[in-house]
């Protein structure tokens, strides 16, 4: 499978917004996410989509560095 499943998309996503050591920090470890990524946590085929277009994001800067 390309793209990043579930869980490895939830991790990268709580390294993109992590929260500050300022923020209250919510058992979940979700508070520093957008809301629009907190409303589709419940569904995994949406995270699993949101995985997939992170990841190919990554292997564009990739490929582009390769190019220059």
């Amino acid at each position: 499978m390309e793209g990043f499943g579930y869980d490895k998309a939830l991790s990268e996503l709580k390294g993109l917004y992590a929260a500050s050591s300022e923020d209250t920090i919510d058992d979940d470890g979700y508070d520093g996410f957008p809301s629009a990524i907190r409303d589709m946590l419940g569904c995994k085929n949406a995270i699993e989509a949101l995985g997939s277009m992170m990841w190919y994001a990554v292997v564009i800067v990739l490929v582009q560095m390769q190019l220059d």
